[in-house]
């Protein structure tokens, strides 16, 4: 789960039924009655339509004057102009901001950036994370599978590592086979010995939403034994190879692949997240449609510059721990996923 373009210098989760009324006494009910109950419920009706046509009226102005607004955008814009995009429907303020040497204008209403920079640092080869203003500390840990082979999780967790994000498993870029993770089991289960908490990701390859829907149900079969303290994320990459058959998947195919992957995993009671990094974020998914879940951002910088806000950071992929051979994905985490 690495991006090339990220590496220095810029490498690359019925229907309720109505019982009838039976008995002797409604049978007994006479042909007056019955007329008089049909009366009253034609003046019931009534007043119920009366009632509802109210209530749309209202909902209707109500809506019209929040629509206002928008509704006056011109439909198309350039960098530093307020406009709706015709063709997604996101909304984007005047504000703008700069990647490669390139201005774009901020999507309207979506979360910023608001940690402050100098709440960062580096301490014995690790970024760490300290809220200048309540002194919280964000939380630190990996993102593992089977690239990184046996792991020892007590020396993990003896190290300091506070959290894992486990690949449940992926699908293929040629044949769009789905596939176990071939250390998934173990990593669940090492983890839970000793005591790290974790989160999943699934590196997916979806071309459309009937796959994105077939990687949601596959992961929560999967994952159904086990604990998950941390969420259920979304890993869409491009390969960066034409020959493989998600060469040419549009930035709207992803966002709709991640919508129905997010959604099935949020219904099931897990919680959601989007892996992504700049690159992806700025030039190809749209963020003003994935704005209900979490992000987990990969940036590869002393500070991260992303505009846009994050719950989780990707910081490092060459990060060294007690218990794992060679390089690993390092992360910070800032929400509280564990309810403490």
């Amino acid at each position: 789960m690495i991006y090339k373009s990220e590496r220095p210098p810029e490498k690359s989760k019925t229907e309720s039924s109505l019982e009838r009324e039976t008995g002797s006494r409604r049978m007994r009910s006479s042909k007056k009655r019955k007329k008089s109950s049909g009366a009253g419920f034609v003046v019931f009706m009534a007043l119920l339509t009366l009632a509802a046509v109210t209530t749309m009226a209202v909902l209707a102005l109500r809506a019209g004057e929040e629509l206002a607004a928008l509704s006056a955008l011109p439909v198309t814009g350039e960098a530093g102009d307020a406009y709706i995009d015709d063709y997604t429907g996101a909304v984007y303020s005047d504000e703008t901001f700069t990647y490669a040497d390139e201005v774009f204008t901020a999507y309207e209403g979506v979360r910023r950036n608001e940690y402050d920079p100098e709440g960062f640092y580096f301490s014995g080869g690790r970024m760490g994370y300290t809220d200048p203003e309540t002194g919280e500390e964000a939380l630190l840990g990996i993102d593992v599978s089977s690239h990184q082979e046996e792991i020892d999780w007590y020396a993990v967790k003896a190290d300091g590592i506070e959290f894992a994000m486990i690949r449940v498993g992926y699908r293929g870029n040629t044949e769009g086979k789905l596939n176990l993770d071939n250390r998934f089991q173990n990593n669940m289960l090492g983890a839970a010995e000793a005591g790290v908490p974790v989160g999943i990701y699934f590196y997916a390859q979806a071309i459309d939403v009937y796959e994105a829907r077939e990687e949601a149900a596959w992961v929560l079969e999967q994952i159904e034994p086990y604990e998950i303290a941390y969420p259920v994320v979304y890993d869409w990459e491009y390969v960066g190879d034409p020959t493989t058959r998600t060469a040419n998947t549009d930035g709207l195919t992803i966002d709709r692949c991640a919508e129905e992957f997010c959604d099935i995993i949020a219904a099931a009671g897990y919680t959601p997240m989007v892996y992504f990094n700049r690159e992806l974020a700025y030039r190809s998914i749209d963020l003003y449609r994935l704005q209900k879940y979490d992000f987990w951002l990969a940036e590869y910088n002393e500070t991260p510059t992303f505009f846009y806000g994050f719950e989780m950071l990707q910081y490092s992929y060459t990060g060294r721990v007690d218990g794992i051979e060679g390089g690993v994905d390092m992360n910070l985490c800032f929400a509280d996923y564990l309810g403490g």
